[in-house]
């Protein structure tokens, strides 16, 4: 059985076994008409080759034009309307709201809490270093202790003129603060329970519309997944992007998709068409018999 289905798997991934197959039938009609078989065995071998040829022609008329073939090359003359579509297959069957949503929320399920603390946190020790740069560069520090001028009034301009302590060791100090907190910070579960008291969990805070969050910074009350889904517009770009192909490359992308499986519908043609031929005989037979 093992090995049947080795044979079977390395059939499948031949892309000219319909071409083999109608061969095949055509080379034995020949050989029976030749070697005079019986009349039933060329009837059903004339079947065979005529089922797989006619399924070869059909094949070959949606990928190819022939001005001697009305209705061949339906992939270049009708390459408008076939993108149209695939981004509509697209938009209502693969990337529509329902189904991302259920996705969002099967893969959060999945998620637990100490994995998401780790993911935070690897999100975290990517970015620590450059923002310890940033405040620590001179320009940070320098509006940094304009900021604390500022806010110093009286007694802290006489505090830096007398020497008692100066905005600029202010300014170091905040800087060389800030940076320890950085260093150290750790999203811990503590936080992440405060975080999820004010924006939800993370499957609300993504599918559930009228988050805090949200509506502060983007002035909506739809969900995050909502937003992406709209600024996506996955109907456009599949529009977009197969509409910048010619007509020729789109045919080609198709062809080279579907080619190895559609070499098996020239196969079956070649065995329906030899299996039609053993039904019809065995009816004739059958009558006779009555």
């Amino acid at each position: 059985m093992i090995q049947i289905k080795g044979v079977i798997k390395r059939l499948e991934a031949r892309s000219d076994l319909g071409y083999w197959a109608v061969g095949a039938a055509l080379v034995s009609l020949l050989l029976a008409m030749a070697l005079g078989a019986p009349p039933w065995l060329r009837l059903v071998l004339q079947a065979g080759f005529i089922g797989g040829f006619t399924d070869t022609i059909a094949l070959h008329m949606i990928f190819t034009h022939h001005r001697f073939l009305p209705g061949s090359g339906v992939l270049e003359r009708r390459k408008d309307a076939i993108v149209e579509s695939l981004a509509e297959t697209m938009e209502e069957h693969i990337l529509n709201p329902s189904l991302i949503e259920a996705r969002v929320r099967e893969l959060v399920a999945g998620l637990d809490r100490e994995r998401l603390l780790g993911g935070l946190n690897a999100i975290v020790d990517t970015f620590r270093q450059d923002l310890i740069l940033f405040i620590s560069a001179p320009d940070q520090r320098a509006t940094i202790t304009r900021a604390v001028r500022k806010e110093g009034g009286f007694w802290g301009d006489m505090a830096d003129a007398v020497g008692v302590v100066t905005y600029q060791d202010l300014g170091d100090r905040i800087v060389g603060g800030l940076v320890r907190q950085l260093e150290e910070f750790r999203v811990d579960a503590a936080i992440l329970t405060a975080a999820e008291r004010y924006v939800g969990t993370l499957d609300d805070f993504l599918l559930e519309p009228g988050n805090p969050l949200v509506r502060r910074h983007y002035g909506s009350e739809k969900s995050v997944a909502q937003i992406l889904f709209e600024r996506l517009d996955a109907r456009r770009l599949v529009i977009d992007k197969l509409g910048s192909y010619s007509a020729a490359e789109v045919r080609d992308i198709v062809e080279r998709s579907i080619r190895r499986h559609l070499a098996w519908l020239q196969a079956f043609g070649v065995i329906l068409g030899m299996a039609m031929a053993g039904v019809i005989l065995l009816l004739e037979w059958a009558f006779n018999l009555g």
